[in-house]
């Protein structure tokens, strides 16, 4: 009976075999056991032993020697032809603290590392005041970490820059994690400074500051970094940090900037100039640098003002993190300061407390995200909730758009009816809001559930200066042409074609005829042309083909596409190749098509792309009808087939006089 994947005792086996087969080398016993004593059977069962020696040996080694306080950090390439020597290892070795295998794994990857295997063991070694490994007990005992990771096999210069790269995030998340207690108690300093210090601002604003302050140190948010800023009583320009306070966390390095604007990063920004000019004592918004620990995302950045005993303002205490997922899970009506600004949404909207369209509008605010309700004024979260009730009542593609004010980001919210989100959407979207506001898409979330909408955010990253002015109802307009998809532009341009009754019903008939090669090789509004044609020849008897000649974007003066339908049969490239080349065409591609036109009957449409033999200039304006009379002639033997066909195009002469 095979073992099982998720067998512990299985895995024990292992771990024994391995403790066997490393007898005779310095790893002890009690090393391996400890390697391997938290990791999920399948990582052990699914490896080969000589493999699991190889990382063992290797771990074991990193933890030589260690200096207090700092990361070992081991980057290498094992001979290729033994165990592992498909892969660059890497072993890291630290004090135990949160956040490290986070922060190491996002590092990877933001340089593209792929990692193939990862394990992370926590050990107490022994070690002496040279930092090296001690035997029994006559060093000190540390709890450490060792993270192991495969990744794909690297040369020398990237092994040394995800070395450089290692040490540098692992200094910041030692310096994150050692001064949280520091960060914690400046940040309650500031909220007693408010509380009972001079400033001359509303007690309500202020009372809902210091709660604010007071939720964060709940556990709420993982604070990263702290600095302080003094500023200039009446320019409210920022000066360099103060030596007075000692910068803790990530922003110990004076090199750390978390704004960006028209010249790149800095200290300062026009968000905070402003800030420091308005009346709310704290600032909530998002920093342009992205967080080295934990998660590699855009850091949350609060910044609280600093006054004198006078109420003048004289700086500025900037704390950057990250929310925690127990802030994400927190109701926002709960929250101080959302909570305000969700009790303002409500009572704009006039909804009568506990009614139906005032729950509706409760769930919709609780549904927001998050970072975008801290951000967002409380007038265009009002415009956008009701839009946003409006689409649950009737589901349609919509448009919300929150450009920044200061022109680093457009905040972009696309809903689309759950069952039009499908394939490449978001790709085809997100492409179209970069090109509309001159930047890129900086990062998405996509929110699937069970109601009737799909909710998409992209945030474009733009430059400040370039962005250019927008028309939203344009904007809205494009979105739904994407968002609509094939089918659903088929069926409105047939019910516009043939009448709302006709074309629904043709539609649903016909739609499955409709590959998925002729849908991306045609528009549906070209599908709507295709129909018309071949349901002119099931009307017309006497006609065998139709014929239309057409310009596609792109294509050169000289080139040209020409289609001819057919009822029923396939029409053989030998039997239209002679027209075509004495109308003085060259075939360049031919592509075919079957497709339903109603009442059970199928047509065929044939594409060909063409070119003039001459290599001259064609009018297709002028010269489509001449040209689908010529054909049309010819194939109901009316018209003889030879070169003279071709003076139609070379010299503009009436089919009647050929």
């Amino acid at each position: 009976m095979a073992a099982r994947h998720d067998s512990w005792d299985h895995k024990e086996e292992i771990v024994k075999a391995l403790a066997k087969a490393l007898k005779g080398s310095s790893v002890p016993e009690a090393f391996t056991r400890a390697f391997f004593k938290d990791s999920p059977p399948a990582d052990v069962i699914e490896e080969d032993v000589a493999e699991l020696r190889a990382i063992v040996l290797a771990s074991y080694a990193a933890t030589d020697q260690r200096a207090a306080g700092k990361a070992k950090i081991h980057v290498s390439n094992p001979p290729a032809q033994g165990p592992g020597g498909r892969h660059t290892q890497i072993v890291l070795v630290n004090d135990n603290m949160p956040f490290l295998v986070d922060t190491v794994t996002g590092l990877l990857t933001d340089l593209g590392v792929e990692i193939r295997r990862l394990f992370h063991p926590i050990v107490d070694t022994q070690r002496g005041k040279d930092g090296r490994r001690a035997e029994g007990d006559s060093g000190e005992s540390v709890r450490e970490s060792i993270i192991y990771l495969d990744v794909d096999r690297r040369g020398p210069q990237t092994r040394a820059k995800m070395a450089e790269g290692l040490d540098d995030v692992l200094q910041d998340n030692r310096w994150a994690v050692v001064d949280w207690k520091a960060m914690l108690k400046q940040l309650s300093r500031c909220g007693a400074d408010l509380k009972y210090g001079e400033h001359g601002l509303d007690d309500a604003v202020v009372g809902e500051s210091i709660a604010f302050l007071e939720w964060l140190a709940e556990e709420h948010f993982t604070l990263l970094g702290y600095r302080y800023y003094p500023v200039d009583k009446l320019e409210y320009t920022l000066g360099d940090a103060s030596s007075d306070h000692k910068a803790l966390g990530i922003l110990r390095d004076a090199d750390m900037k978390v704004w960006r604007g028209p010249e790149g990063m800095g200290d300062a920004s026009a968000e905070l100039t402003e800030f420091l000019k308005g009346e709310d004592p704290v600032l909530i918004t998002k920093a342009n640098a992205r967080a080295s620990v934990h998660r590699r995302v855009h850091m949350d950045y609060i910044g609280v003002k600093a006054f004198d005993d006078e109420g003048a303002i004289v700086g500025e205490h900037r704390f950057v993190g990250l929310l925690t997922s127990a802030a994400y899970a927190r109701q926002a009506r709960s929250i101080p300061l959302l909570r305000q600004k969700l009790a303002q949404v409500r009572s704009r909207a006039g909804f009568s407390e506990g009614s139906h369209a005032d729950k509706a509008l409760v769930h919709t605010l609780e549904n927001f995200p998050k970072d975008e309700l801290f951000q967002i004024d409380s007038e265009r979260l009002h415009e956008f909730a009701l839009g946003v009730l409006s689409l649950y009542e009737r589901p349609r593609p919509r448009v919300f758009i929150r450009p920044d004010r200061f022109e680093r980001f457009v905040s972009v919210f696309v809903y689309v009816p759950r069952d039009l989100y499908a394939g490449n959407l978001r790709e085809k979207v997100g492409a179209l809001l970069a090109e509309t506001f001159n930047g890129r898409v900086s990062v998405f979330y996509v929110k699937l559930g069970d109601e009737a909408l799909t909710r998409v955010q992209f945030i474009i990253r733009t430059e400040p200066g370039t962005v250019p002015d927008h028309d939203a109802a344009a904007l809205n307009t494009a979105v739904e042409q994407l968002v609509k998809g094939w089918p659903e532009t088929f069926l409105e341009g047939l019910s516009e074609a043939l009448g709302e009754d006709v074309g629904r019903k043709l539609f649903y008939e016909v739609r499955d005829s409709y590959s998925q090669s002729y849908r991306e090789e045609f528009t549906p509004l070209e599908a709507v042309g295709d129909v018309e044609a071949l349901r002119g020849l099931v009307a017309d008897e006497s006609r065998e083909r139709a014929f239309r000649l057409y310009r596609r974007e792109g294509q050169e003066a000289h080139q040209s596409h020409l289609k001819i339908y057919r009822q029923d049969a396939l029409l053989a490239l030998s039997d239209s190749l002679p027209s075509l080349e004495n109308l003085g065409f060259r075939v360049i591609d031919e592509v075919s098509f079957s497709i339903g036109v109603g009442d059970g009957v199928t047509g065929w449409v044939h594409d060909y792309t063409v070119e003039t033999q001459s290599g001259d200039p064609l009018d297709v304006d002028a010269l489509a009808a001449p040209i689908a009379d010529i054909l049309s002639g010819v194939a109901s033997g009316g018209r003889d087939d030879d070169g003279y066909n071709a003076l139609a195009i070379a010299g503009g002469v009436s089919p009647d006089s050929i």
